[in-house]
């Protein structure tokens, strides 16, 4: 009997060892790479075309108001690279958007057990950067581009290992995104809405001082 209450005391100790608290300051940064291509088989012959390729960075600093919410705000830069044909050298030509991003949000902890969480997110993301087509014969066009993402993060858990280590995973948001692109005086706008599951998933580390 008292093994056990020794054991109940541990493990309810562990638990609030691992489980942030108000006043938690964590600096974090999530890292996400997607890759597509198509196959198209004739007779024996397979063709296997590259597609889109994106790519994205987001160190982070998030700050603890309350036992479950914190408040953050994120920095990074993104990548996405589209097929755009072959050149007269036989060279692969892209489409490429680049764009650094402010990130600030609000996020939510529930405990699902001692060192698992729940940790869905609201989130306003603002880019700006630009747009370039390369279009062979070293012939390249450019145009100034921005964006912006409204969403919740609904697929997005934390496993904290030990005390001041956690890993994040992502894999689905409810978002909407409006990105604009200028050629001269000429404007294009660009929205999309629409819930993306398994789509460009995010793993990262938080570190908890």
């Amino acid at each position: 009997m008292k093994k056990l209450l020794l054991l109940a005391v541990a493990v309810v100790f562990t638990t609030s060892l691992f489980a942030q608290q108000k006043g938690d300051v964590v600096v974090s940064g999530t890292f996400g790479f997607q890759t597509t291509s198509n196959k198209t088989k004739v007779g024996s012959t397979s063709i296997k075309e590259k597609g889109d390729r994106s790519f994205q960075l987001m160190p982070e600093i998030r700050y603890f108001f309350d036992d479950n919410f914190s408040a953050g705000l994120g920095i990074g830069y993104s990548l996405l690279k589209s097929p755009n044909g072959n050149g007269d050298d036989g060279d692969e030509l892209f489409n490429k958007t680049g764009l650094f991003m402010l990130e600030p949000h609000v996020g939510y902890h529930l405990e699902l057990s001692s060192k698992f969480y729940y940790t869905p997110r609201f989130y306003v993301g603002f880019g700006f950067g630009k747009y370039k087509s390369e279009e062979g014969g070293g012939t390249n066009s450019e145009s100034n581009i921005s964006a912006i993402n409204i969403g919740l993060s609904v697929l997005s858990f934390e496993f904290k290992p030990c005390e001041k280590i956690g890993m994040l995973f992502s894999a689905g948001s409810l978002e909407y995104s409006m990105a604009s692109t200028k050629v001269g005086d000429n404007k294009e706008k660009t929205k999309s809405f629409g819930l993306n599951l398994n789509m460009g998933a995010t793993i990262g580390f938080n570190y908890y001082f």
